[in-house]
C-alpha cells in the first residue's frame, strides 16, 4: 500500500476507478473506510465529498449501511467525524416503529433479487445457523436498512464489495459482487469497486479474492444473458 498522504491516495484511486463516476466510487470507498476503521482516509473522503458536491444524504445512507459491515460502534464514530468535518446536521423527523409493511415487503424483494435461486437457501442456512440471525438479517439488514429508497439498490451493492474486500468477507463479497449485477451495475463497475479495496488491503492480500470474484461475475453475467 503506498505511503503517500490519506487524501492523494484516495485521489489517486478515484482516478483510476472507470467506468465508477468520482461519486459512485466516492461512496464506496466510504463504506470501505468504515468497514475496517480507516479514520484518516473516511476524514479524507468526507472531505473530497464536499469538493465535489456530493450530498450530505448520500453520505449519511451509506453510514447507515455501515452498521452491516463495521457494526455500531464504527457506525456511530463515522457520523461524529462527519459532524467534525462538515457541521451538525439539520434536525430530522423520528423514523416510525415499527417500520412500515412497504418496507417489509420491499426488504424481502431485495433479498430475492441479490441472492436470486439461492435465496431459499440462503435463508435455510442463516435460520440453521440461529434463528435469530436469519431474523436479524431479514429485518435490519434488508427491511430496515439495504430497502431504503434514498439510495439506489446497485450503488448500495457497489459499495458493499468494496467493504466486503477491505474486510476480507469473501462468502459475503462473492455474494454482494454477483448481488450489484443483478441490482444493475455493470460487470466492469464491480470491478472497480472491488479494486477500490487496493485503499485498505494490498494487492497480494486481495489477489485471490480477485479470482474468485472474477469468477463469481462471469457466471452470473451468463446467466443474465440466458434470461
Amino acid at each position: 500500500m503506498s505511503e503517500l498522504p490519506s487524501v492523494e491516495r484516495l485521489r489517486a484511486a478515484l482516478a483510476n476507478a472507470a467506468p465508477l463516476d468520482a461519486r459512485a466510487a466516492l461512496l464506496c470507498a466510504v463504506l470501505g473506510a468504515l468497514a475496517v476503521s480507516e479514520r484518516e482516509l473516511l476524514a479524507a473522503a468526507f472531505d473530497l465529498a464536499r469538493e465535489i458536491g456530493i450530498e450530505r444524504a448520500a453520505l449519511e445512507e451509506l453510514l447507515l449501511q455501515g452498521t452491516l459491515f463495521g457494526g455500531f460502534p464504527r457506525t456511530v464514530e463515522a457520523f461524529q467525524l462527519l459532524r467534525t468535518r462538515w457541521g451538525p446536521r439539520a434536525p430530522m423527523p423520528a423514523i416510525p416503529r415499527p417500520a412500515p409493511e412497504p418496507a417489509f415487503a420491499a426488504g424481502e424483494a431485495l433479498f430475492d433479487r441479490i441472492y436470486a435461486e439461492l435465496a431459499p437457501a440462503v435463508r435455510r442456512e442463516l435460520f440453521e445457523l440461529h434463528p435469530a440471525l436469519a431474523h436479524w438479517i431479514a429485518e435490519h439488514a434488508y427491511r430496515a436498512v439495504l430497502a431504503r429508497t434514498e439510495l439506489d439498490a446497485a450503488t448500495r451493492e457497489l459499495a458493499a464489495v468494496t467493504a466486503l474486500a477491505a474486510s476480507g468477507c469473501r462468502r459475503q463479497l462473492l455474494s454482494h459482487a454477483r448481488g450489484a449485477v443483478r441490482c444493475g451495475a455493470a460487470v466492469e463497475e464491480v470491478r472497480a469497486a472491488f479494486r477500490l479495496a487496493g485503499l485498505f488491503r494490498s494487492a497480494a492480500n486481495l489477489a485471490e479474492l480477485e479470482v474468485q470474484v472474477e469468477r463469481a461475475l462471469l457466471a452470473v453475467a451468463d446467466r443474465e444473458r440466458e434470461a
